[in-house]
């Protein structure tokens, strides 16, 4: 039987998936709260009907972390040049930034398709079960958006439980499905309460509309008479039943269907499932169990049988949204600019951590869990006693997260989504700093006043003994994310050996299809938004590069492998030859290393004061840059050392600053932290990505130029020339913060760790150029 299951399971697979296409987003509807004991008429959808109203509790796992950097501006006019002291207080204060514009890809998605305020669908049904795991799973039958389900729907688009599950399986799950509206969960609630000892009693689910009906048949929502999910488990089927119950006949009279398992013989089983889908039935001598359909017969149906009919229309599993928390990880508060503060604990207190929505994981974690039911294999032991065979994770499935918790961005997979609802309250991040003086500035524009004749001309100017002063502080906020279900959805559905996956592909290994599975995360973009008195703000993504806080985005871990192994993966192997989209394998696994350096370079052509322990400080660093991947494997710095060292000065460069550039952008040549889009010395030309040779000789013929050359407001040549080089608009901008913040960082950290170089606020070398130092 099993084996059957595996082959109606492989041919349901392959039928869903000839018509891939892509998918295109629209502005989201706005959600709001709904308790989970209420209801609306107008729901959004029946995948999911209550946007932003979450029921129940739920597992989750940590996704990548943005930080927030906040920036407080400081000027004073003193007379005093270069660093000096000040006296500025700054009271305490609240900051908030606001995120929004955010959805979760892949899982599913009800905004684009027919809904209460749609119409008519944006695409196919065939990419709706290409392109998600909720639709791929529930099939396109049964939606009470649509109605009456269609051959073409029953046979092609149906999914793969509706196919591969035994109908009893279904019904029991059905049946599960309409008790969560009246059962009561009970957990603390650690999301959105400030109390994370509060217990939460509530409803785990939503009573939503199962399907609208009228003359027993089902219509397009919301046509006719709408029927909920409760409706199945309130009342009688009949007062027809009742009354023979009165009498002592026991005839089945609930609105959802009988079990086997709760019959001790068979045909008591068989007869009450017979009347439950409206017959007349009794058990006689010698004939056995015998069943009358009255309307057949010609007269009026005594039992109404709509309950059975329109059973299908009951979904396989709880489509509630579940709430997760993007907590603050922590705050630095730090000077800039030269300017020094004196600030006493407690530095900072938060006040609010944003709380996102998540539809489709209960829903999508259920069908998958069901699904895996399928077909699991029974090993028994010596003594004949058998079981299921537990899934565990194997050595080739590469974990797509650090030590941290955070994601490994080696690649990413994303499709227009649900919403998020960050956009909606509790939306902001809300901290309060206390109070703090800022105790020192740079003073480095000098103030001039004009000089007038007896007729009020002006002749001429003369300093006026001050000068124009400035400085930043940077409030650091590290934003983590949880995502509801992600652990439970990847193993189900790629990552464990009993997943739906290695149905497919049993054995993944060294020259098999599948070599090994990569971990990849998803992605949707999100808008920061500074609010309330927070003034300039920048983000930084997981791997520490800066982003546009209006283009920024937020990586969920697992999504893309599911994408690419499941819902691809699948029907690729399915199809014949040369049809699909090729399996990832071997991509993104093991961490990567850079190709060997293309020449050997010996120690005789590099100067022999970048020699010794100068070159294994510099090996040393380099070894230890990374926490992702650390040691000499994955990195060039031993090996591309000398190379580097000899070209530089052949181009006129100081090579300890080529040597930095290098160290600083990619932890020399580290492609496993980096990704795919490494640039080894910051060269931002896609063609030049993971290009050691190309990069180094791009970054050589800029390093020549005098950047920013005679250009005011910077501290020093080198502060130009560095924020020039880290500039994003390629301009010189002596206000750009956070060009400025990469000079103070290759200033005071690569680069006095490498050379020593850096005293007195100054980088010690004038241009790149600039061989006086080391």
């Amino acid at each position: 039987m099993k084996r059957f299951l595996l082959a109606l399971f492989l041919v349901s697979l392959v039928s869903l998936s000839f018509f891939a296409g892509k998918v295109y987003a629209v502005n989201p509807i706005p959600g709001y709260k709904v308790p989970c004991t209420d209801t609306r008429d107008n729901e959004f959808n029946s995948l999911r009907p209550y946007q932003a109203s979450p029921c129940g509790d739920s597992p989750k796992a940590y996704f990548c972390a943005n930080q927030v950097i906040i920036y407080e501006g400081f000027h004073s006019t003193e007379k005093c040049e270069g660093l000096c002291p000040v006296d500025i207080f700054q009271p305490e204060k609240e900051y908030a930034v606001e995120i929004s514009n955010t959805e979760l890809p892949i899982y599913g998605n009800t905004e684009n398709v027919k809904n209460v305020t749609n119409s008519s669908d944006e695409f196919d049904d065939a990419q709706k079960l290409n392109e998600y795991v909720s639709w791929y799973l529930s099939g396109v039958s049964g939606r009470a958006e649509y109605g009456e389900v269609t051959a073409d729907q029953l046979i092609n688009y149906s999914g793969p439980l509706k196919k591969l599950l035994p109908q009893v399986i279904q019904e029991a799950q059905r049946i599960r499905t309409i008790e969560s509206v009246s059962t009561d969960t009970t957990y603390t609630d650690s999301e959105s309460s400030p109390d994370s000892s509060t217990e939460i009693v509530e409803k785990g689910n939503h009573n939503q509309i199962v399907v609208c009906e009228s003359g027993g048949k089902a219509v397009p929502c919301p046509e006719g008479t709408k029927m909920r999910l409760n409706d199945w488990n309130s009342g009688d089927l009949s007062i027809f039943n009742t009354f023979f119950n009165w009498l002592g006949t026991d005839i089945w009279n609930k609105k959802y269907p009988p079990l086997p398992w709760q019959f001790k013989e068979n045909i008591l089983y068989q007869k009450a499932y017979n009347e439950w889908k409206g017959k007349s039935c009794a058990i006689l001598p010698v004939v056995g169990l015998v069943c009358v359909d009255i309307a057949a017969g010609g007269v009026a149906d005594v039992v109404p049988n709509k309950w059975s009919d329109l059973y299908q229309y009951v979904p396989l599993a709880n489509s509630s949204d579940k709430n997760a928390k993007m907590p603050i990880g922590g705050v630095q508060i730090q000077a800039l600019g030269g300017a020094e503060i004196d600030i006493q604990d407690p530095k900072y207190a938060i006040l609010q951590e944003p709380i996102n929505m998540f539809a489709h994981t209960q829903e999508d974690s259920e069908n998958l869990s069901q699904l895996k039911q399928t077909y699991l294999p029974i090993v028994c032991d010596k003594n004949g006693k058998c079981e299921e065979l537990k899934g565990s994770v194997d050595e080739n499935v590469e974990t797509g997260l650090n030590e941290k918790g955070e994601c490994n961005l080696i690649d990413v997979r994303s499709n227009p989504g649900d919403n998020l609802f960050t956009e909606h309250p509790p939306s902001e991040m809300r901290i309060k700093v206390t109070s703090y003086n800022v105790t020192q500035l740079m003073c480095d524009e000098e103030i001039f006043e004009n000089i007038k004749d007896a007729n009020g001309n002006i002749i001429g100017r003369r300093p006026t003994g001050f000068f124009k002063c400035s400085g930043s502080v940077q409030i650091l906020i590290r934003s983590d994310g949880k995502h509801p279900f992600a652990t439970e959805v990847w193993n189900s559905a790629v990552a464990e050996t009993t997943s739906v996956f290695r149905k497919t592909y049993p054995k993944v290994a060294a020259n098999a299809p599948v070599s090994c599975i990569a971990d990849i995360p998803g992605v949707s973009n999100a808008t920061y938004t500074p609010t309330e008195g927070t003034d300039e703000i920048t983000v930084r993504d997981p791997s520490g590069k800066r982003v546009d806080p209006e283009n920024a985005q937020l990586f969920f871990p697992h999504i893309g492998g599911v994408y690419d192994y499941f819902l691809k993966g699948i029907q690729t192997a399915l199809r014949p030859q040369g049809y699909g989209e090729t399996v990832t394998s071997g991509l993104f696994c093991k961490p990567q290393t850079p190709k060997e350096c293309e020449v050997d370079v010996p120690d005789s052509a590099v100067s022999s004061k970048l020699l010794g322990s100068f070159k294994a400080n510099f090996i040393d660093l380099a070894d230890r840059w990374s926490q992702k991947c650390p040691g000499p494997d994955f990195n060039l710095a031993e090996e591309c050392y000398n190379y580097v060292a000899s070209q530089a000065p052949k181009k006129g460069v100081n090579a300890a600053f080529a040597l930095t550039i290098w160290l600083n952008e990619s932890g020399a040549s580290n492609y496993c932290e980096g990704g795919r889009t490494t640039q080894d010395f910051g060269i931002n030309l896609p063609s030049l990505y993971q290009n050691f040779i190309g990069q180094l000789k791009a970054f050589l013929g800029m390093a020549t130029q005098k950047l920013c050359s005679g250009v005011p407001g910077f501290s020093e040549p080198m502060h130009g020339w560095l924020s020039r080089f880290q500039s994003s608009a390629g301009v010189c901008d002596p206000k750009d913060t956070v060009a400025t913040q990469y000079y103070y960082d290759v200033r005071d950290t690569t680069w006095s760790w490498i050379t020593g170089c850096s005293k007195g606020g100054k980088f010690g070398i004038t241009w790149p150029t600039d061989t006086n130092c080391p």
